[in-house]
Formats: structure tokens, sequence, C-alpha cells
């Protein structure tokens, strides 16, 4: 029940387009946005990925014989693989596995923070094993069995090899960006595969897929009302930090419509699918708003409606993630509280994504 789960297992239970698209990336995001943070540093997070903590790497390598052990723990692996398969072909229950991209084998350009990552001690080695070596064996061991069998397995491994933005937060942990890319690449194929459905242009992964890292709000102009709000405010410009953009709305200032507001103009209009809001406090959090589009800041469309929202409290302040059904064209994004606790709007990060 924790955050958006509660939200979106209707739409998973009745198979609907938003429905596993949605569970899935935040399933994903569940497992890594912890160590995101904790790879940060410069008070954004302790930076403890940065340290010698990795697994532990024995200075022998494996000859022959311990290689021949590790390949037959490998087979065991591939036919506990055929074994899912058979019980649940048996019991008429559609499924696609999936062997997922890991550090040591992306051919992918390294950015500073997957450097300093790779540095750390075990991820060259798991144990006497090459860890990238072992797990192309894992992944041709699986592919192989399934492929007697005749179930189908998705390569994602090579997914993000052209990719240059931030990827890898650990040795399989993904960022992000990267989780929706993973998790859209995966749903597409159940669509087609498991539900027979034709896939919508907004489902179809395009190139460059660094696209889909950009946060188009960092580099936004924010308006308060009427007036421009950029100076010293950095919360909406990337990771939520200790400063927040507090507006008294009883204060006088004039807002269009005469409706408490925040309005970011991302300078061009851009396809956006993604929407990640964090607020100052537990108080800042409405019982109701809105988040709406606009290509021209005057004619305006609601995108978002949210209402009694479970909040996800897995950061240190309260937020909310939102993953659209189809990509929207927009400029203009605006937070809308129509039902607020107190006067105050109080927000520390809106984030925009492809």
């Amino acid at each position: 029940t924790e955050g958006p789960y509660f939200e979106v297992i209707t739409d998973v239970m009745d198979m609907s387009r938003t429905g596993l698209l949605n569970y899935l990336t935040l399933w994903l995001k569940r497992n890594t946005y912890f160590f995101t943070w904790l790879a940060m540093s410069k008070g954004e997070g302790p930076g403890i990925l940065m340290e010698n903590r990795g697994f532990a790497a024995h200075p022998q390598d494996a000859d022959a014989e311990m290689l021949a052990y590790r390949d037959r723990n490998i087979g065991q692996v591939a036919d506990v693989a055929a074994i899912y398969h058979k019980v649940l072909e048996t019991d008429k229950v559609s499924h696609v596995f999936a062997v997922q991209p890991m550090f040591r084998n992306s051919k992918k350009k390294r950015t500073p923070m997957e450097e300093k990552i790779e540095s750390v001690t075990g991820m060259q080695k798991i144990g006497f094993y090459d860890a990238g070596q072992t797990y192309d064996v894992l992944v041709n061991g699986i592919k192989g069995r399934c492929r007697e069998l005749g179930f189908e397995v998705v390569d994602l491994t090579g997914i993000f090899d052209s990719v240059t933005e931030w990827v890898f937060t650990d040795w399989c942990h993904l960022t992000n960006g990267a989780n929706y890319i993973l998790a859209k690449a995966l749903v597409n194929r159940v669509k087609t595969s498991v539900f027979g459905l034709d896939l919508l242009d907004s489902d179809v992964l395009k190139d460059p897929l660094d696209a889909y890292f950009v946060d188009y709000a960092r580099n936004a102009r924010v308006f308060v009302g009427n007036e421009p709000a950029d100076a010293g405010l950095h919360i909406l410009k990337g990771y939520p930090g200790p400063n927040a953009l507090e507006v008294d709305v009883s204060s006088g200032a004039v807002f269009p419509d005469g409706v408490p507001s925040v309005v970011l103009d991302l300078g061009a209009t851009v396809s956006l699918s993604r929407l990640r809001i964090v607020w100052a406090s537990q108080d800042s959090v409405p019982e109701e708003w809105w988040i709406d589009i606009s290509t021209d800041g005057k004619t305006w469309r609601s995108w978002y409606h949210g209402k009694d929202v479970a909040i996800d409290h897995f950061d240190q302040w309260p937020g909310y993630e939102y993953y659209a059904a189809v990509e929207d064209q927009g400029r203009f994004v605006r937070y809308r509280p129509v039902q607020s606790r107190g006067n105050v709007i109080g927000l520390r990060q809106i984030s925009l994504y492809k």
C-alpha cells in the first residue's frame, strides 16, 4: 500500500495500458532509489558506494576446475528457469522471461559517477570469478535452455550500450530514467507477445535513448503568479534538497484567474509522459491538486488530477510520481493546489520527462 503502488494496482488487475508499465517502473524504482541516493555526495546522500565496499574479490583467478564448477551451477540455474516455464505453462499462465543489463557487461560510455562506481572493489570480480564473463555465461545458458523448450527470453543486456547518461548506480541497479526504459521495453514485449496488442506510437522506444533522461524542468523558468521566481531557486533544478519554494497565497500575489499556482516555462514544446513532484513537508501536501499543461501558456488542459493520493514516503520528503499512458505535448506546466492545508504552497522539486 506504499506510495503510488496502491493507486495503480487496480489498473494492473484490469490489464489496462497504464497499469503494467506503471507498476513495473515503480517496482524497479523501489529496488534502485536507495542505491541512487547512497551514490550521491555533497549533502545529497552519503556517497557510501564511493568507498571500497564491494563484493569480496579473491586475488586468485579461477582455474579450469573452478570454471567447470561455475558452469555446472549456471546450468542448474537455467534448469530452474525451465522448471518455472513448465509449471506456468501447465497452469496456462502466459509468461516472458527477461535478462537485464549488468554493469560489467555494458558497452556504454561510462559517466564520471559510473567510473567511480566501477573502481569499487568487487565490481570486476565476484569471488574468484570475472563478473562480466560469468554473467555472459549465465545469459547464454538461460537463453540456450529456453530455446530447447521453445519459450521466449527477452535479452535486454545491451539496451544501454549507446546511452551516454548515468544508468548504473551499482553492479545491477539502475537510475530512474534507465528503469523507465527497461520497463517500457519489457512491457512492450508483454503487450505484443502475451496480450496481442498493437503498440501505440508513444509505446515505442525511440532513439536516442538519452532523450528519456532529460529533466525538462531543470532549466525551466519558474513563475509564481505573474512574477518570475528563478532568483535563488534551485529546488526545481534536480535532486530535492533542503531548500524549498514556499509561497504564501494570501500575501497579495496576483495569480492568473485568481487561482494560486506555480508555472514552469520549459522553453519549447516537448513530449511529456512522466512527472515527479516533491513537497516541502507533509503539511504542504494538498488534499487535491492539478497538473495542467499548455503549448501557449493561455489555453490549459488537465494532465493529472491528484486527490487523496497515497504519498510516497520512500524519500526524506513526501513526493509522488506519475506515468502517463501516452506522451502529451506541452511547453508550460502548472501546479495548482485546489484544496491546500493552510495558505502556503511548498515545493522542493518538480521534474518532467519524456
